[in-house]
């Protein structure tokens, strides 16, 4: 029937975060001017495209725009060109630092610091290592299929780069919530330890910075006030906290008429999230 439309594919809201996490108990990471230093000086763009390929778009910041009203939308904290790194103003981050002289690391704990590197993102590897040492950090790379290892306290692993998540949860403290509250399901920053839990996984760093009242205080706005709420803790974890580094976005294609266009999609329940369809304006 020629005036039937074809079902063509079409991007869903289902869109895959790739992202990179520091431990912010183990030094030099324990260092926020560190940390910036570091997601400055990454190709972000590069190393989530060999992750996810061509389809795959610079992210940002973390949060869905479905759950932040899409006030982030086109908004951007981290310097480089298309989510390139930036090494001059990497450089400039790291003057900040304690452990700095200058604009390099000069500390013994920038030393042999241990990263898991996603064994997807190899050919972005040297490029990676060279951006460090010019940071002054040394590090002692290992390739892996499993970044989730980065999970384990006691593994004291400083840095995982290539973790891959789908932010289609019920809401965005389930979501946000799994990067940053303390027992959030993908807590590999340390965030939120106690000084006795880090005493128990062998850690000379006493006390690590928590989000938690922040998250729940979110979680217990209302209306267009959690949207905004989500946003502004989004926009202070990318810009003050920085305890992990978003890469990349990977959308889902999915087939579907023409007429009806992009759509957030559960993946917890595998069915559209009919609940964040925009509803169509009156007189339509």
């Amino acid at each position: 029937d020629p005036t039937l439309r074809p079902l063509v594919q079409v991007p869903t809201g289902s869109v895959g975060l790739i992202f990179a996490s520091f431990n912010i108990a183990m030094p030099p990471f324990d260092d926020v001017a560190v940390r910036r230093a570091v997601a400055y000086a990454m190709d972000r763009a590069g190393l989530a495209e060999m992750f996810g390929g061509p389809g795959t778009r610079v992210a940002q910041h973390f949060g869905p725009d479905t759950f932040e009203a899409s006030m982030l939308a086109s908004w951007s904290a981290i310097p480089g060109v298309e989510g390139h790194g930036d090494l001059a103003a990497a450089r400039d981050a790291m003057r900040a630092s304690r452990y700095a002289t200058g604009d390099r690391c000069a500390d013994p704990v920038c030393e042999r610091v241990r990263i898991v590197f996603r064994d997807e993102m190899e050919p972005g590897l040297s490029e990676f290592r060279r951006a460090l040492l010019r940071l002054g950090i040394q590090p002692e790379i290992e390739l892996s299929g499993s970044p989730y290892d980065c999970l384990d306290p006691e593994a004291r692993v400083a840095m995982c780069i290539g973790m891959g998540w789908q932010p289609d949860f019920p809401s965005a403290a389930q979501y946000l919530g799994a990067f940053f509250a303390t027992d959030g399901a993908l807590s590999m920053t340390r965030l939120g330890a106690s000084s006795s839990e880090l005493r128990e996984w062998g850690y000379d760093v006493t006390h690590v910075p928590s989000l938690d009242d922040q998250i729940e205080r979110c979680e217990h706005e209302l209306g267009a006030g959690q949207a905004a709420c989500w946003a502004r803790l989004d926009q202070y974890v990318v810009t003050q906290l920085m305890p992990a580094v978003p890469m990349g976005y990977l959308a889902t294609l999915r087939l579907s008429s023409p007429a009806i266009g992009p759509f957030p999609w559960d993946e917890i329940n595998l069915q559209p999230a009919l609940e964040r369809v925009p509803a169509p304006a009156r007189g339509t």
